[in-house]
């Protein structure tokens, strides 16, 4: 019973990933925003690089997000999201 013990605390050190990788997550998502909005008052040409790099910081964002999500759910417990009405299951 102690090794089970030990087992259920240490998975909460998983959190501090976690909350790093949310942290990065919002991190790379405003300054995907800042990007985007330098690039609205510019010509297109000088624009669109800028914008190529709010996207890329918008996917980077994305991709944090979902992996700490992920290893909140495969670490600490599930996630208790609503269901889709319209998918039977």
């Amino acid at each position: 019973m102690r090794l089970e013990h030990l087992a259920h605390l240490v998975r909460w050190l998983m959190l501090m990933p976690v909350l790093g990788l949310l942290l990065g997550a919002f991190y790379f998502a405003w300054h995907a925003l800042r990007e985007a909005l330098r690039a609205l008052g510019r010509p297109l040409e000088e624009a669109l690089p800028t914008l190529v790099a709010a996207v890329d910081l918008a996917l980077l964002a994305a991709v944090f997000l979902i992996f700490s999500l992920g290893l909140f759910e495969l670490f600490i417990r599930k996630l208790d999201l609503p269901l889709n009405p319209d998918r039977h299951m």
